[in-house]
């Protein structure tokens, strides 16, 4: 089940919860997977896997991850993950010290904590959350905002206490990255602006054959098919955690019509974005219509 916030009315200098939820894959493995990679444009994710194990794609580094891992993603980073039973949360108005709003992890920071004893405290705060948004009651919201701001200032000393340097991923332990890999961290840091291969071609100074041939090499897929990926993993991400309609959602992500969104999303996800909400969309706490999904 997803929950989401609406932003509070004052402006607030504090971090801000905007939604969180669980899933078990464990049991419920659907075909095709319910989430595809996807990135926050101007929030942090934060995943706590309370079983099971796999491996992560964080960008375009890959981690193993298992029971009592927590996982970060800093905004605008691409990542995937469909396995384990897991909470996760997201939330804004994040500010580091030296860091751009909602980073939380420098470069050299590997986005992969291991928890051990401090794993029973972030497991109690994450469902404390998800049992109060349950409940419905009036002061669900601001309930819900002061367990996150515990659990927030937790995963700062976790930061200062168990720094992990980006070596432990599984992929890309060379300083420099190849040519492919900065391909692709460029079209991921503009994943929503429809890129061309001439675009990417001209910012390296490479030709259109050479940058098709090793993105297709780098990735399995075709710029164009990546990039509509991109988006429809986004259009998942408006799906789960807002009441925004379908024709707002293709208008936000570019598509000319709601059709064509509706048309490309069917052709990745293999169900309408409107089952798709039906089935695993979630609720915004506070509302008095608990019983049925978002529609």
């Amino acid at each position: 089940m997803h929950y989401f916030l609406s932003l509070p009315e004052k402006v607030s200098t504090e971090p801000t919860l905007r939604f969180w939820g669980s899933h078990n894959f464990l049991r419920q493995i659907p075909t095709p997977s319910p989430r595809i990679f996807h990135s926050h444009s101007d929030m942090v994710e934060f995943l706590y896997f309370r079983d099971g194990m796999g491996v992560c794609t964080v960008g375009n580094k890959k981690y193993t991850v298992k029971k009592g891992d927590l996982v970060i993603y800093n905004a605008n980073t691409l990542h995937f993950d469909n396995f384990g039973l897991v909470y996760f949360c997201g939330a804004t108005n994040i500010q580091i010290s030296g860091l751009p709003p909602n980073v939380m992890l420098a470069p050299e920071i590997s986005p992969v904590f291991h928890l051990d004893y401090h794993e029973n405290t972030f497991h109690h705060l994450l469902a404390a959350m998800n049992e109060i948004a349950a409940t419905n009651i009036g002061t669900a919201q601001e309930s819900c905002q002061l367990l996150f701001r515990s659990f927030f200032k937790q995963i700062l000393y976790l930061i200062q206490e168990k720094q992990m340097p980006v070596e432990n991923s599984l992929i890309d332990k060379h300083l420099s990255q190849t040519t492919g890999e900065k391909i692709l961290d460029y079209v991921n840091q503009h994943i929503l602006d429809r890129l061309s291969l001439q675009d990417v071609a001209a910012n390296f100074g490479l030709s259109t054959y050479y940058v098709s041939h090793i993105f297709k090499q780098t990735t399995n897929y075709t710029l164009s098919a990546y990039q509509a990926r991109g988006r429809i993993g986004h259009a998942q991400t408006l799906l789960l955690t807002t009441d925004m309609s379908l024709n707002e959602i293709a208008k936000k992500l570019g598509y000319a019509t709601q059709g064509h969104f509706s048309r490309q999303f069917m052709e990745i996800v293999k169900i309408k974005p409107s089952s798709y909400r039906k089935q695993f969309g979630g609720r915004q706490v506070g509302k008095s219509d608990i019983a049925n999904p978002l529609k």
